[in-house]
């Protein structure tokens, strides 16, 4: 029986009187709604003493916006963000909402200022600092405008045990539209300062940090509250090459959606004007951010941007070897 395939529309001896299809790949294609596109001559072949044109496939559009609704109804959290309120960070990537973000850099880069600056950006909004490293000058607080009302503090210890507790409150309380840990390199745990200046405590700042993860990531989805935590990087003792590391383990570089490093240079810091060179005034360091983890948006982007000093003030200068020191 002949009968033309409802496909690519080719006739083809059915064996069946039901048969609708040349061939299984013509099925399949149709099943899977794959159109035909423009014919290709070159792609000929010969059945049954006919010529049979092989067609160039066009996969059939892809409807975004049903799937995306479809995504979200089904329990996706879509990104909610937070803007910083520096203007040249939020091009590369603004705080998301319900996930955990790291800024991560080594020492004098700048990641307390940013934060802090974060916070101004934030306004009207309520956020918990945990500063573990009880290190916050309240004069650098109120030359930044920070409003007090709206700052809420924790820096009654540096064990991990506590700072946990506080966390997992936060975070399922839902008060706050961001914490920042400031940070977790600094904390340590009881066992270390209430043990032996001999004892070995490895591994037990990686245990607590991979607890406070699980313990709070789906209360910060719940809650949509921003997780920010600061950490240090630094060099890894006996390797070949310079190699960076953060403390903590890596229960924070494999939960975090967001991973942000911090570098500057002492030639990056920009005078309040000319005479403040000579002077040693300067206003602030640029900053180089790169995103080298993202599960919002896309990774390994960079964008450099001006971090100001609140109170610039002039430096003294020390001569070594006929050069400033600073």
């Amino acid at each position: 029986m002949i009968k033309n395939c409802e496909y690519d529309h080719v006739e083809f001896d059915a064996k069946r009187s039901t048969a609708k299809f040349c061939s299984t790949n013509c099925r399949v294609k149709a099943a899977q709604g794959i159109e035909l596109g423009p014919q290709d001559l070159f792609g000929s072949t010969i059945l049954g003493g006919k010529a049979r044109l092989t067609p160039t496939l066009v996969k059939k559009a892809y409807d975004r916006q049903k799937n995306l609704d479809a995504f979200i109804k089904m329990g996706v959290a879509k990104v909610d963000w937070i803007s910083t309120g520096i203007s040249d960070f939020d091009a590369l990537t603004q705080i998301p909402r319900g996930r955990i973000t790291q800024i991560q850099g080594p020492y004098g880069v700048g990641k307390t200022t940013l934060c802090l600056n974060m916070i101004k950006g934030l306004s009207d909004k309520k956020v918990l600092y945990i500063d573990s490293e009880a290190s916050l000058n309240p004069e650098l607080l109120a030359n930044l405008e920070l409003d007090a009302t709206k700052f809420h503090l924790y820096n009654g210890s540096a064990d991990m045990e506590d700072i946990v507790e506080v966390i997992k409150k936060a975070a399922s309380s839902g008060d706050y539209e961001m914490v920042i840990f400031d940070s977790l390199a600094s904390t340590t745990t009881k066992a270390e300062t209430e043990g032996k200046l001999t004892d070995r405590n490895i591994g037990q700042k990686a245990f607590f940090t991979h607890k406070m993860i699980h313990m709070t990531q789906m209360d910060f989805k719940r809650t949509n509250t921003a997780f920010v935590i600061i950490n240090q990087e630094r060099d890894k003792i006996g390797t070949y090459y310079p190699e960076k590391y953060t403390p903590g383990g890596n229960a924070v570089p494999y939960a975090a959606s967001l991973l942000i490093q911090l570098k500057t240079t002492k030639s990056a810091r920009y005078p309040v004007a000319k005479q403040g060179a000579k002077r040693h005034i300067y206003l602030g360091h640029e900053v180089t951010a790169t995103i080298i983890k993202s599960k919002v948006n896309n990774p390994w982007r960079s964008a450099t941007f001006k971090l100001h000093y609140p109170n610039p003030v002039e430096t003294e200068v020390i001569e070594e070897a006929g050069k400033p020191a600073f």
